[in-house]
């Protein structure tokens, strides 16, 4: 009796495999190949947008300024099946949708992979929000002009260049690569990816990564950044108060030649060494460091509990 059952439990496995098999392969080898060419285009007049809100899922996504007069979306290249992607569009009020829209995913890990990019462009004019949001795919974002501008990515990487706005970006799983940017506030966050930020000016900065390197290149404004495993390095463009502080990983902090500035920093466990000209030090107990160049001047509080720390010209 007992062997019936183990037999019969084996024929069942074996028919679910086979139908599994046969699904996997309909996902995979259906229509061809699974190689469909994808060419969509729509287009609408700036006047009438304010907003813009663009999503896509396994597709690289590129939205930049342009000299013209109408928002232009561009969907191109290959997806697994025909009639599998569509570039959906929404339009209510001042407020414009666009997503890149999928079907049959059910198999989407079995299923030949899309090669997909949506193409934006933009006028040089401001509009007043504009939020770009991806899953598995890469981000190139260049020239905006926004009130708010908002990136957020789920495994991808992040490029932003030459734009002007309220800036937060968001990486779960991918890198940050922000060039010539300014505004009111940045807010860049990284769960596991590195952050680099150069050339940039803010009010205020704010910058964290849980795992990943943090560097920050001539850069300008208040700025406020953390790592939790990971070094952290800044270099002033002019000298603005600095917040810095790491769980894992050492701190290096570059300041203008010359500049007045106040220091306290802290580790737990590393060395602290100062190597600016006309730096005076206050306390060098252990593990502890004050002092600073000259008078006054913004205030620099870097702590690090495991890793070393250097403030150099």
């Amino acid at each position: 009796m007992k062997r019936s059952y183990w037999i019969a439990g084996l024929l069942l496995v074996c028919a679910g495999l086979i139908l599994f098999g046969s699904m996997v392969y309909r996902a995979i080898f259906a229509h061809g190949g699974g190689s469909a060419k994808v060419e969509e285009s729509k287009s609408f007049a700036i006047a009438e947008v304010s907003e813009l809100q663009v999503k896509t899922v396994a597709a690289d996504v590129k939205v930049f300024a342009y000299e013209g007069n109408r928002i232009e979306a561009e969907l191109k290249g290959n997806a697994a099946k025909s009639g599998d992607v569509t570039l959906w569009t929404e339009q209510q009020g001042g407020k414009l949708k666009l997503e890149v829209r999928q079907k049959h995913r059910l198999f989407f890990l079995f299923s030949r992979p899309s090669s997909l990019v949506l193409e934006v462009k933009v006028p040089k004019a401001l509009i007043k929000e504009i939020a770009i949001e991806t899953v598995s795919g890469e981000q190139n974002l260049s020239g905006l002009q926004a009130t708010a501008l908002a990136s957020s990515s789920v495994s991808g990487d992040v490029a932003l260049h030459d734009s002007v706005g309220k800036t937060s970006v968001t990486t779960v799983s991918g890198e940050q690569r922000l060039e010539g940017i300014r505004g009111e506030s940045l807010s860049a966050s990284s769960t596991s990816g590195n952050i680099e930020v150069s050339g940039s000016d803010y009010q205020a900065w704010s910058v964290h990564s849980v795992s990943g390197e943090v560097a920050l290149e001539k850069v300008a404004g208040p700025v406020k950044a953390k790592t939790t495993s990971g070094n952290l390095t800044i270099e002033m463009a002019r000298m603005d108060g600095i917040s810095a502080g790491t769980v894992s990983g050492d701190i290096a902090v570059k300041v203008p030649q010359g500049a007045a500035f106040q220091v306290s920093g802290k580790t737990v466990s590393g060395s602290i060494r100062m190597d600016a000209a006309g730096f005076q030090a206050a306390d060098t107990s252990k593990g502890h460091y004050t002092g600073g160049v000259g008078e006054g001047g913004p205030a620099l509080e870097l702590k690090t509990t495991s890793g070393d720390m250097e403030i150099s010209n």
